[in-house]
């Protein structure tokens, strides 16, 4: 199928910003932003206790993490580092949710310092949380299935995952939080980013109310949310996946219990693009045009079946089409894009976007192949603006001692 879907601004727009800091160059779109913010919302509008908490590790520009506070979302954090980017872009109190597998003491200090909700991944980690700070404030458990239990929408694989407690270490945690004193309690469920299918969100809404009575059984404390995490992508049919969750809890009894999610992908891919200038084109045999962005910049690359659409700027109306196999400079077998693209016919020089880029960009580049990390811009009311710098070589070289010492 042919690529070259129109992109969320205009192409000369675009190929001016590509001039003026150079590529790859990755854009962010606040309107985009704040639509996929606004489908959520929408979506889970029948419960009165929603909340959204966006993964800050997806993309953890402040600027950019500063758009989607605004527009109603909290920070899922996991570490002091992050705690100091949601600071930077204004988040405090019970806007910031904090659940890691090994946290450190800066960790700690950095999540109760901020009064962030705070979700145990393991019994362990119920010792580090004061009763006299947390005690009348919400408790998240988190939760996995237990190994070989069948959920809908989630690959068996994706379930074997690193993330919280079997469903009994959860309600003897949390029995023994509540006689500690502890007063309320929520579930979390972590599974695999992207890992989710149709279906899941239902499934695990029945798997988090089954546990939920069982832990008032064993507590008689509150139930105050479930977080049902993420794990969707953004083509995913949230509002279908949003109303078999209120079916299911109203079969399960608990109509009013507070949904939490913390949908990553699903919000900030789309609101993303990577443009990227054609370096060369070898026409003897697959007609392979390189580019010069690499999986250092897009490390979803690495990944199998990994795939970008892409839009050749200024070529909307062009009937010459080629098909393409597109790739990185690198001299390694993983910089290449699967499948093949149908492509405007394209020359050195030409400017792509890549689709759907918002997620997992500069937040996880890298050096590989003496890469420096691209500029980010962001496309807001008043117009575009520079929201971080290209990185240098002297920069990234200037960790190694100089020479001779």
């Amino acid at each position: 199928m042919p690529n070259n879907d129109p992109v969320f601004a205009p192409d000369g727009l675009l190929c001016r910003l590509a001039e003026a800091y150079g590529t790859p160059l990755q854009v962010y779109d606040r309107a985009t932003l704040e639509q996929q913010t606004g489908k959520i919302f929408q979506a889970f509008a029948w419960n009165s206790g929603f909340r959204q908490y966006f993964p800050i590790w997806l993309c953890s520009n402040p600027q950019v993490l500063s758009v989607i506070l605004s527009a109603g979302c909290g920070l899922l954090c996991s570490s002091a580092a992050q705690f100091r980017l949601a600071a930077l872009a204004g988040a405090a109190g019970d806007q910031l949710l904090f659940f890691s597998t090994a946290p450190q003491p800066a960790d700690w200090q950095a999540a109760l310092g901020a009064g962030a909700v705070i979700v145990l991944d393991s019994p362990e980690q119920l010792a580090q949380v004061p009763v006299q700070a947390y005690g009348s404030r919400v408790l998240g458990l988190g939760v996995r299935p237990n190994k070989g239990y069948t959920m809908p929408g989630i690959r068996q694989t994706a379930m074997l995952y690193k993330f919280g407690m079997t469903p009994d270490a959860v309600v003897s945690t949390a029995a023994q939080a509540a006689r500690r004193g502890f007063t309320h309690f929520g579930l979390y469920m972590q599974v695999n980013a992207n890992g989710a299918t149709p279906g899941y969100f239902p499934g695990a809404a029945r798997f988090l109310a089954k546990l939920a009575a069982e832990v008032y059984r064993r507590t008689r404390r509150p139930l105050a949310w479930c977080n049902l995490s993420g794990g969707l992508n953004e083509r995913i049919d949230l509002a279908a996946e949003a109303s078999g969750v209120r079916r299911t809890l109203r079969e399960s009894g608990f109509p009013e219990m507070g949904i939490h999610t913390a949908l990553g992908r699903f919000l900030i891919a789309p609101a993303g693009i990577t443009l990227a200038r054609v370096l060369g084109i070898k026409t003897q045999e697959r007609n392979l045009a390189v580019l010069d962005v690499s999986m250092a910049h897009l490390p979803r690359l690495m990944l199998p079946g990994a795939r970008y659409s892409a839009t050749v700027l200024g070529k909307h109306g062009q009937t010459d089409w080629e098909n393409y196999l597109l790739s990185g400079p690198l001299m390694d077998k993983l910089d290449t894009f699967s499948g093949r693209y149908i492509l405007p016919r394209m020359r050195t020089g030409d400017i792509l976007a890549l689709h759907d880029t918002g997620a997992c960009c500069r937040a996880m580049a890298s050096n590989y192949g003496g890469i420096c990390r691209c500029p980010e811009v962001l496309l807001d009311w008043d117009g575009p603006r520079l929201i971080c710098s290209g990185e240098t070589q002297a920069q990234w070289l200037s960790g190694f001692p100089p020479e001779g010492k």
